[in-house]
């Protein structure tokens, strides 16, 4: 009896291990995909490549960036274009042409005091020389008081005047000075821009430069320079002392600059209030930050 009762419990059993064995053969157990493995290792890894790319990316640029397009082609006038409504629209070029013509200086009878020079008329200029091109000195604004006898130009220096990278040149810097002193010079003793180069002051024989600032390429600067006699002990009486300084737009100093320009023994002594261009800055209504 109790054989029978049995028989039927461990047929139940084993028809229970029957199945169980074949839906555990059905559903085997699969292994983790290598992404679930090691997707922390991917991930991470993913992540060093990408910060890893994008850095050389920047560093192979700043250290030899793409060449800059060369003056009178296409991507050249693009980006002339560009800096011609980038320098008109700067606050400085708009004040100083606003000086060209303020109201106030005509009630005063000082109409004509500051004028504006053309551009085409600086003949021999650097800009349409030998650094021309929105890569060099690109576009420059020049402005001039017949009465305090002080020039202000607002200049641009392009990629391709780097010296280290992303740093003007202190020759190229030097060589824009040196053009706008000369020109100061030329304009204090009455001589038309366009005149040839040959009649009056042409080119600075000394120049004691005093680097403060770097001044760095891709960026609009202010230089400012004003000639008078009185200059080096060791010069010639007939030399015409000129002093200028290169400022950024808010009017920090990056480089002070005297020199000597040679002028013809019988020429005016030239007469500026201007004692030293540091005070002058008041005119336009800022203070260099190295005076505070």
């Amino acid at each position: 009896m109790n054989n029978i009762r049995s028989n039927p419990t461990r047929s139940l059993q084993c028809v229970r291990q029957i199945r169980r064995a074949s839906t555990l053969d059905s559903k085997p157990n699969k292994a983790p995909s290598l992404l679930r493995k090691y997707r922390g290792i991917i991930l991470w890894t993913s992540i060093g490549l990408a910060v890893g790319g994008t850095t050389g990316t920047i560093v192979s640029h700043t250290i030899a960036p793409p060449p800059h397009p060369l003056p009178g082609t296409h991507e050249d006038g693009v980006l002339m274009q560009d800096l011609n409504t980038r320098i008109d629209s700067e606050f400085k070029v708009k004040v100083l042409r606003g000086k060209c013509t303020a109201v106030a200086a005509s009630l005063r009878g000082d109409e004509g005091v500051w004028r504006e020079l053309d551009p085409k008329t600086l003949h021999g200029s650097l800009v349409n020389d030998s650094l021309a091109g929105a890569r060099s000195l690109g576009v420059q604004r020049v402005f001039w008081n017949e009465k305090e006898h002080e020039l202000v130009a607002v200049v641009w220096f392009g990629g391709a005047m780097s010296g280290w990278p992303g740093v003007t040149h202190g020759g190229g810097i030097a060589t824009v000075l040196a053009d706008k002193m000369a020109l100061a010079a030329r304009l204090a003793k009455g001589i038309a821009p366009a005149q040839d180069s040959s009649v009056g002051p042409s080119e600075a024989t000394r120049l004691d430069l005093a680097y403060k600032k770097p001044t760095y390429a891709n960026a609009f600067y202010v230089v400012r320079a004003v000639p008078r006699y009185g200059a080096f002990e060791s010069s010639s009486p007939s030399d015409m002392e000129v002093e200028a300084q290169l400022e950024t737009l808010d009017g920090k100093v990056c480089v002070l600059v005297k020199g000597a320009v040679p002028v013809s023994e019988d020429e005016s002594t030239i007469k500026s209030s201007i004692q030293s261009l540091t005070p002058a800055k008041s005119w336009l209504g800022w203070t260099s930050r190295s005076d505070t």
